[in-house]
């Protein structure tokens, strides 16, 4: 029987990670006993970083990182980056990292995880040519903001040479998905993964 994870939906978080970038270069680090927080101590020199795509739904953020924490190796992130929208960063700022109900906070302490960065500092809003944040994507100019939002944010995270990225596509808008996708393969790595998170039946 699979434990849930804190999670805002209804949603069963057991979830599996697929048509990830296998990473060769990176040796297995999975404890002797199998719990998820000593499997995926950091001891590459890689700096972990999953960037996720979301709109109304910030909880597939919790979701994907619970995923990877059941693979093995445990995959878990030093930092999680997010690229949304003016009212998705408000519904994260709210669900995640808010006292109440904290689901970030309360994953990693549910499930005895390393601390993770992530803050409103890492969460990144869509803006369009002149500047204004963006409230939703409706029309071409506004997917042409996100293109360029989401395809600059992935080649500054990949320029760097000891970074590991996992971008889910799993969240926002399908087109946010598609862009994000697309910039991973014009700028992913042999390290770099890419994922969609599927409701278990």
């Amino acid at each position: 029987m699979t434990t849930k994870p804190p999670s805002p939906s209804k949603q069963s978080p057991a979830r599996r990670a697929v048509r990830r970038r296998p990473d060769p270069a990176a040796a297995p680090t999975g404890a002797q006993d199998g719990t998820a927080a000593e499997a995926s101590a950091p001891t590459t020199l890689r700096r972990r970083i999953l960037l996720c795509v979301t709109g109304l739904s910030p909880q597939i953020v919790t979701e994907t990182v619970y995923a990877l924490t059941q693979r093995t190796p445990a995959w878990i992130p030093d930092e999680v980056h997010l690229i949304t929208t003016q009212r998705g960063v408000q519904n994260a700022s709210l669900r995640l990292l808010s006292p109440e109900p904290g689901w970030f906070s309360r994953l990693l302490r549910d499930y005895s995880l390393p601390p993770i960065r992530f803050d409103e500092a890492h969460i990144h809003v869509i803006k369009d040519a002149q500047g204004n944040a963006l409230d939703d994507i409706r029309n071409d100019a506004d997917n042409d903001s996100a293109a360029s939002t989401i395809a600059e944010f992935v080649r500054q995270l990949t320029a760097e040479a000891h970074t590991e990225v996992h971008a889910s596509i799993a969240g926002g808008r399908k087109t946010m998905g598609y862009l994000l996708g697309a910039a991973m393969s014009l700028y992913g790595r042999p390290q770099d993964q890419l994922s969609h998170v599927l409701v278990s039946p």
